[in-house]
C-alpha cells in the first residue's frame, strides 16, 4: 500500500523577526524599556511573552537585544560621568537599572518588638536641635 504524500502547510509567521529585534534595541538603546520599546511595533501579538519565547527559539537575536541595553548604560554612564547636573540622570539610572545604581533600603531597627527605620545621624541630631530651642 502507498501512503499519499501530504504537503506540510507552514505555520503562523513569527511576528518577532530579526528586523523586529533590530528596531526594539535601537529603542531600548535611547532608554524605552523594553515593554514601551514592543509596545511601539504597535502589533498585538508582539509583547513581552512573545519576545521571551523568541529569544529563546533564537539565540541569535539576543546580541542585538543586549547591545541596545548596553548602548543605553554606556550613553548615560558617559553623561553621567561628564555632567554637574546629575539629578535626572541618577534617577533614570536607579530606576531602570535598579540592580546597579539603586539606593539600599535602610536596616530596620527593633524597637519594643516593633520594626522601624533608622533616621539618619544628621536628621536625628537635627531634629534635637530644634526641640531645645523649642521650635
Amino acid at each position: 500500500m502507498r501512503r499519499k504524500r501530504t504537503r506540510k502547510t507552514p505555520g503562523p509567521k513569527p511576528s518577532i523577526t530579526l528586523a523586529v529585534v533590530k528596531r526594539v534595541a535601537v529603542r531600548v538603546g535611547r532608554g524605552l524599556t523594553l515593554k514601551l520599546a514592543l509596545a511601539a511595533e504597535n502589533k498585538a501579538t508582539i509583547n513581552e511573552e512573545t519576545w521571551k519565547k523568541a529569544l529563546q527559539a533564537h539565540p541569535e537575536f539576543s546580541p542585538h537585544y543586549e547591545a541596545g541595553k548596553g548602548k543605553f548604560l554606556d550613553r548615560a554612564t558617559q553623561r553621567l560621568a561628564a555632567s554637574k547636573e546629575l539629578g535626572n540622570l541618577k534617577w533614570l539610572l536607579e530606576r531602570r537599572f535598579p540592580d546597579l545604581f539603586a539606593k539600599p533600603d535602610p536596616a530596620p531597627v527593633q524597637v519594643n518588638n516593633t520594626n522601624v527605620f533608622e533616621l539618619p545621624a544628621d536628621v536625628v541630631e537635627r531634629a534635637r536641635e530644634l526641640s531645645k530651642h523649642g521650635h
